[in-house]
């Protein structure tokens, strides 16, 4: 009993040490998704400029690079980067939300704008919008289920 109480000290702080570790791995491990979800978005962006993609008017062309894939491919976890892109006027990659979620953004919105003119509900700028809005009200959910 004597030990085990010269012992419990050492025990608690050996507990808070492991759980700090935790979070730096867990912090390191977002970090590095970042960068590398950056990586991939200057890839990506380099693409676009193209003299023969720049020309294209399908929005698939201008992702037809190995850089999307590879961010699709990294699925939910790229999604928090994703949509600070799209937040910050970047609305080709609302195909990545797409991509990644398989959600229709509109479909899942269609009764809140029905009744609005065609001109403010059509155009990439309102998708972005709806992606936001999704972001914020389904988010925390989605990623909680696909982490």
């Amino acid at each position: 009993m004597f030990a085990l109480r010269r012992l419990f000290p050492a025990l608690i702080v050996f507990a808070l040490i492991s759980g700090c570790a935790s979070d730096q791995k867990l912090i390191d491990k977002n970090t590095s998704d970042k960068a590398t979800f950056e990586g991939y978005y200057a890839q990506l962006l380099d693409f676009q400029k193209r003299p023969g993609v720049m020309i294209m008017n399908d929005m698939r062309s201008y992702v037809a690079c190995d850089a999307y894939k590879n961010i699709v491919l990294g699925g939910a976890k790229y999604l928090p980067f994703v949509i600070e892109k799209i937040e910050n006027g970047d609305f080709i990659l609302n195909l990545a939300m797409t991509d990644i979620t398989g959600i229709d953004v509109w479909v899942v919105y269609k009764n809140d704008y029905s009744s609005m003119d065609i001109k403010e509900t059509s155009g990439e700028q309102f998708i972005s919008k709806l992606w936001v809005r999704w972001w914020k009200e389904q988010g925390p959910t989605y990623m909680e289920y696909h982490p």
